[in-house]
Parts: structure tokens; sequence; C-alpha cells
């Protein structure tokens, strides 16, 4: 007999165990019942271990599970988190051991994560645990408080974050039906659940290929494969003098922005035999540095922010290869005008983040006014007779693909420093050549990601399924059928 509740006669159980008939969640067959969950297993919550004593987790045996352990976790079971407490630790905490194949259920930061423990273990206070019990199969817990979690969210309070406490969880609604059912329940569940997963994978598989195909497409386009009819019948068109006269157009903008030219840019070129690969012979090799009036970073101070004003972007603001002003954080028009003396993004500039997220790119396609953090780098282009988003895709590849580990720096956090963004080399084509890569690569592009938005609409109707499947189950909808 497992530890914990032990079977009773579900006639006996008091009137307050039992769930009255308008608090019940939904219809159950007639001969289940829906009983509160604390009188069917015991709830234990968890605890910490003063984190300033090393010796508290220091060469730690006992398994601790924390929300944290259960992040992006899809098993069933777990056996250990990241860390574990010695002896000591859980004498001094309020860490309590549990038995093997107790529901752990995360009750705070967030609510709802769920696993059954392999073994005996414990967990923080960001859990309430439900002790087995020969009433349930574990099993069959698990998947009603995976199901159940809008369930104990209504049961939550608090300001800071959603906590559910051990007497409210124990008031949880619970559907028993006989052992013999929960079992066949258990079964049909993992059995529909598990040709979802495989679906789901193959959608995964899907979104991969996707990602390598795209890269693929524009490591094509940056070596001229994609337009060599487009030479073919423009044979007299290169790049040798455009690079000559965007050089004299950055001195010119250099002297009118800056009152001189920017000399640190200069760099030295990319020599014979040193180019990452052969590229057609209109084309030139090309330092950045040498090609765009400025590459500066945002500013290297935290500002001070306000509740509106200017939009102030970093990392997290510039993904998918656009700026997202949707979540953005904002500081003064004052504030932003000094920032403006060090980086003043414009329409036609580039983006680039350096740090935490390498390599993420965008062109600066509105007049809205921004300003940086130090995270993100501005390539300037506005004004040079470059198209913007061919640069975007060769910087995008060169730092991400084909000298990422070259270019990017640090260990713990990486960085992309300014002056290995100055000397990085890229290819140039013409001028009209670099306006029909990008638009092709854009119409490819354009049809993958239709591509990719229909399989996240699969996978959502698999997620929905999924949920089904669970209603169903705790309806009796799927044994109603069975003896």
């Amino acid at each position: 007999m497992r530890q914990g509740i032990k079977q009773m006669n579900f006639d006996e159980l008091p009137e307050e165990a039992l769930v009255p008939e308008d608090e019940q969640p939904f219809r159950i067959p007639d001969h289940w019942k829906w009983v509160k969950i604390g009188y069917l297993s015991k709830v234990v919550g968890g605890g910490t271990p003063k984190s300033s004593s090393v010796e508290y987790y220091e060469n730690g045996t006992v398994p601790w599970i924390t929300p944290a352990d259960l992040t992006n976790y899809d098993d069933i079971y777990i056996s250990r988190g990241r860390r574990n407490l010695s002896g000591d630790g859980l004498k001094n905490s309020s860490a309590k051991m549990i038995p093997k194949d107790s529901i752990l259920f995360s009750s705070r930061a967030p609510i709802g994560y769920v696993a059954l423990a392999a073994n005996d273990l414990c967990t923080n206070q960001g859990f309430k645990s439900f002790v087995p019990s020969d009433v349930f199969l574990p099993k069959y817990g698990y998947w009603y408080l995976k199901y159940a979690k809008p369930l104990v969210e209504k049961l939550a309070s608090g300001t800071t974050f959603a906590e559910v406490s051990g007497s409210k969880i124990a008031e949880l609604p619970f559907p028993i039906p006989p052992l013999s059912e929960q079992k066949r329940i258990v079964e049909r569940i993992e059995s529909l659940l598990g040709k979802i997963t495989s679906a789901g994978s193959l959608l995964e598989g899907a979104k991969d290929t996707y990602e390598l195909q795209r890269k693929a497409i524009i490591a094509k386009a940056l070596q001229g494969e994609m337009t060599t009819s487009w030479r073919v019948s423009n044979p007299n068109e290169t790049a040798h003098l455009l690079v000559q006269e965007v050089r004299k157009q950055r001195d010119t903008i250099q002297k009118m922005l800056y009152g001189k030219t920017k000399s640190k840019l200069n760099v030295d070129g990319v020599s014979l035999g040193s180019e990452p690969y052969t590229v057609p012979e209109s084309w030139e090799w090309e330092r950045i540095g040498n090609i765009v009036v400025n590459v500066v970073d945002g500013t290297h101070h935290t500002p001070t922010y306000t509740t509106s004003g200017i939009p102030f972007l970093s990392v997290k603001d510039v993904k998918n290869n656009k700026l997202s002003f949707e979540d953005t954080k904002y500081i003064s028009e004052e504030e932003h005008r000094e920032l403006l003396k060090r980086c003043h993004p414009q329409k036609g500039d580039i983006l680039i983040t350096k740090s935490g997220t390498i390599g993420r790119t965008a062109v600066v396609e509105t007049e809205q006014e921004f300003s940086l953090f130090v995270s993100v780098a501005l390539i300037k282009t506005a004004g040079l007779s470059l198209e913007p988003r061919f640069i975007e895709l060769a910087l995008e590849f060169f730092v991400n693909q084909e000298m990422g580990n070259e270019f990017v720096k640090g260990t713990a956090v990486k960085n992309l420093h300014l002056d290995q963004i100055v000397k990085l080399p890229i290819p140039i084509p013409p001028l009209h050549e670099q306006k029909r890569i990008v638009g092709i690569v854009d119409l490819i592009a354009t049809s993958l990601e239709a591509y990719i938005r229909s399989i996240e609409e699969v996978e959502q109707t698999f997620k929905d399924l999924a949920n089904t499947v669970l209603g169903a189950a705790f309806r009796g909808r799927l044994t109603q059928y069975t003896d």
C-alpha cells in the first residue's frame, strides 16, 4: 500500500469532502465522484535553505526541485534538479522529503508546472506536492493537474505574483472514477497524446528545415548564384565604380555630420587570396568600415526610464529582421537629444545586436525617433548608394555563419566588438544587382514564412486537440464505451 491516504469508501466520506454540485467544474459520469483533493492526498509544501550558507548546498546529495527545473521540461518523471541540498540544508529549511510518485505542482512563478517524483526528493517553496494516494493513480493525478491549471489559477491570490496556498489548493475539485477506469483513462490519454506529439515532432523538423533553407538561400545569394542571368543581361555593370562613389559619399556625409572624416573607419582592404570565397568578377570584396558613414553602439549607461516619451531600444527589440516598438522602454526627449550626439539612428541605417544575443539585424525603415542601448550597434548607411537590405543580409550571414566564431568574442557573455564589425569583409555587387538579390531573397522568404505560419497554425491545432483529449478523458468520454 502506498504511503498516504488509504483506500476509502466514498459513501463514508464526510460531507465537506465532496464538491457541492454548483461548484463542480463540469459533468462527470454518475459512478464518479467530485472530491476536494485535500481529502484524497496530503498536500506538502517546500522550502529553501539560506542561500548564503554554502554548506547547505555544497556536495549535496538530496534531490531538490525548483520551478526553474521544470521550465521546458516535457518528461513526466523528474529525479533531480540542477542543485542538490546537503543533509544540513534539508534540516535547516522548511523543505520536506516526499516519496516517489508524489505529484509536484508549481504553485507560483509560474502556476501549473507538473511532474511526478521518480524517487524520494524535496522541493522549494514554489511547489505544492501531493503525496501518493491509494485512491488515485499517480499518472491519473498528473494528467488531471495538467488539465486543471486554469482551475488552480482561479484559486490563486497575490499582488507581486499569483500564488496558490496549500489550504486553497486542497479545495481543488478532483474527479474520481474507479481505479480500473483510471488506468484505462491514462492509457487512452498517453496513446492519443503520443500520436499528437509524434505529429508535432514532424512539424518541428519542418521548422528546422525552414531555417536551414533560409540560410542556404542567403548563402547562395551572397555568392551570386541567384543572379547569374542578370549579369549575363547586364555585362557592363560592375561594383568597382560603385565602391569608389560610395567612399566619396561617405566622406561628404561624415564632414557634414561630424565636421571631419572618420579615419578610424579606414581599414586595409581585402587582399587577393584572403577573400572568404570567390565571387563574380563584377563584384568587389570590401570591409564594412570603408563603405559606411559610421559604426557606433548605443549609450553605455542605463538612462532614466519614463512611462512615455522616446523609445529606447535594446536587443529584445530587434527580432525577425525588424524593429519592434511593442514592448520597449522610454526615455525623456531631453535625454534622447543628449544620446543622439553619440548615436543617431535614421531611416536607411542598419542595426545589429552585439552582446547577449549576437547577430540579430534590422534595417531602420521608420522615421520614428529612438535611442539605442550599448547592446545594439548602428551601421550608418543612410544617404549612400547601397541597398541597406543587402548589407543587412551580408552582416547577418557573416556574423552568424561564415565568420561567427572568429568575430564573436567573450566567454560568459558573448560580444561583437565595434572594431570587429569595421573589419568585417562583405561582397559588394553592382547596386542594381543588390536590389535584384534582395527582391529574390525576400520573395522566397515570404513564401517560406507563409509556410511556417501554416505550420504554427497546425501546431496550435495540435495543442488545442491535446487539451480536448484531456477534457474528454476527465469527463469519462474516452472510456464510456469500454468494459
